[in-house]
């Protein structure tokens, strides 16, 4: 005679008011929630923008000047941090996009592999690169 098994249900754990589930894969909620405003942000009238090269110091130690070409430079950083997030957020599917366009009939070729490996960590080194934006200008990121 068999015994039913009863599956049980896993109740979740939360710490600090957060389920286990989401820190199990903490980047996913947190770069979507960093995309979500990030784009929300750039799309609402802003009465202003930070002078973003006047925090970089030139050749010679000093200060930049401010320039007119700030507005544009300021809405290009705000995009490239959120190709960066998107990017990172949706890693596991670009990486296999990447992969299926090296993949010849089920086997990476030996040279194909290299091209793969090259684009991949290309990508990847961009998307890191563009997200650290958002730390650099993280006091930046007001109206």
């Amino acid at each position: 005679m068999s015994k039913a098994i009863k599956k049980k249900k896993r109740i979740p754990k939360f710490y600090n008011g957060v389920k286990d589930s989401v820190l199990w894969n903490l980047y996913h909620p947190m770069g979507e929630y960093i995309v979500k405003h990030l784009k929300a942000f750039k799309e609402m009238p802003r009465m202003g923008y930070p002078c973003v090269s006047i925090t970089e110091k030139s050749r010679d130690n000093t200060l930049t000047e401010f320039n007119d070409g700030e507005a544009e430079r300021w809405e290009n950083t705000l995009e490239a941090m959120i190709d960066g997030w998107e990017t990172l957020v949706n890693w596991d599917d670009i990486s296999m996009d990447i992969y299926d366009k090296y993949n010849s009939g089920g086997v990476v070729l030996e040279m194909n592999r290299k091209a793969w490996l090259k684009e991949n960590n290309l990508k990847y080194k961009v998307a890191q690169k563009n997200a650290m934006l958002f730390v650099k200008h993280i006091h930046s990121l007001w109206d």
